[in-house]
């Protein structure tokens, strides 16, 4: 008889959803369009491979003999320097103000797990990234949802924010700018105010940079600058504007006075980054920039392709836009969010996330991640739904 072998599982994992995006596409599996097409929305993943220049790049590299070992536990030292030079807040920091993680993600599990004790309650706006939620829950952290409103764009309100950490006493903040999941952009004039409230209080404010290059003005205003080290981490990822999201490539601006600290929890997790992620990075920042740009076109073109087809709905509603994302009310009142986001497959082929993945009060919404289809394919969605819309009535 085979022994009885109990199952050890850490209790927090027991709490936590597992990855919504996986999750749903199963479910989705079973329903086969009326179209005929799939128009994938689930994920924020570029539309185009990395650059072949950066490829062709790659491909020396790897007959380097260097290259097959770590690079230093805080990233190539080039690669640190070169994110300097172009990053807004950064032209007074030095290599070791910052750290090179194997993507966004790992930047901001460092960055929380350097700041924050077991038991310390979060501040996270909502709607969220549902994986800044799960790390929380991970890490023994309490996640206070703030709920965004809707009808301002889900724009970020320094003064409600105060009023959340005077209520709840929360030692930090999450913040995504762009954002992920609603695409708005939040006015730096609104983070500054927040900033020289919290700087004072000893809170610390993360923010998630990854879209930034798709924001004209990211934190354009000097003075934010002042407080990275001072209550304020930046952590940013190269997986869109290089299209690395393979390469697992980010980086965690930090503050020199934390560098041993930060060094700790590199060391445990994961030693270093990638070194030919790393590579791809340094290169991509020296001599991709147009290629970069002409990317951000194509999506701005997309948005707009997007802005135009919303004139035109009577019943879903375009709530805010911009980078990867679009956020949009759907009009199934007596549906949930996973049930909504179903049929309008079923109906279109648009295969999006039910907005309740980023948050219980979130089930009137949906968010598209328009970026990942074609231009042409994202017209043909949005036609689609145009259609859908139009026979649901008035």
């Amino acid at each position: 008889m085979a022994p009885q072998i109990k199952k050890m599982l850490n209790n927090i994992l027991s709490q936590i959803e597992i990855p919504p995006i996986l999750a749903f596409k199963k479910k989705a599996s079973a329903i086969e369009p009326k179209q005929g097409f799939v128009f994938d929305m689930t994920q924020a993943v570029p539309s185009f491979p990395t650059f072949s220049k950066i490829i062709d790049h790659l491909r020396d590299e790897l007959l380097k003999p260097e290259n097959s070992f770590y690079s230093d536990v805080p990233g190539d030292i080039k690669l640190r320097s070169e994110i300097i030079k172009h990053h807004p807040c950064a032209k007074n920091l030095s290599p070791d103000d910052l750290i090179i993680t194997a993507g966004a993600n790992h930047a901001a599990y460092t960055a929380l797990t350097l700041h924050f004790n077991i038991g310390d309650k979060i501040l996270l706006p909502e709607p969220y990234y549902f994986n800044h939620d799960m790390a929380l829950k991970m890490l023994g952290l309490e996640s206070c949802h703030v709920k965004m409103d809707s009808a301002n764009g889900f724009q970020l309100d320094a003064d409600l924010m105060i009023e959340q950490f005077k209520k709840t006493k929360a030692k930090g903040l999450i913040l995504v700018t762009p954002n992920n999941p609603t695409g708005v952009i939040y006015k730096s004039s609104e983070i500054l105010k927040l900033l020289n409230w919290t700087s004072t209080k000893k809170i610390q404010i993360i923010i998630d940079e990854t879209y930034m290059r798709f924001d004209k003005e990211h934190l354009h205003l000097s003075e934010i600058s002042k407080f990275i080290g001072h209550g304020l981490s930046l952590v940013g990822s190269f997986s869109k504007t290089l299209s690395l999201t393979g390469y697992r490539v980010g980086y965690l601006i930090q503050g020199v006075n934390f560098f041993e600290n930060v060094l700790k929890i590199q060391d445990t997790m994961v030693i270093c980054a990638p070194t030919l992620a790393q590579k791809a990075a340094l290169f991509g920042l020296k001599e991709c920039d147009q290629d970069v740009q002409d990317q951000i076109d194509l999506i701005n073109e997309r948005q707009r392709i997007l802005s135009e087809s919303s004139k035109n709905w009577t019943r879903f509603k375009l709530c805010s836009f911009g980078a990867y994302f679009a956020f949009i009310q759907h009009p199934f009142e007596e549906l949930s969010s996973e049930e909504a986001a179903l049929k309008l497959f079923q109906e279109t082929g648009i295969l999006t996330l039910p907005g309740a993945v980023f948050g219980l009060g979130q089930s009137r919404f949906l968010r598209f991640a328009y970026a990942n289809i074609h231009k042409t394919e994202l017209g043909t969605a949005l036609k689609n739904l145009c259609d859908f819309d139009q026979l649901l009535g008035p």
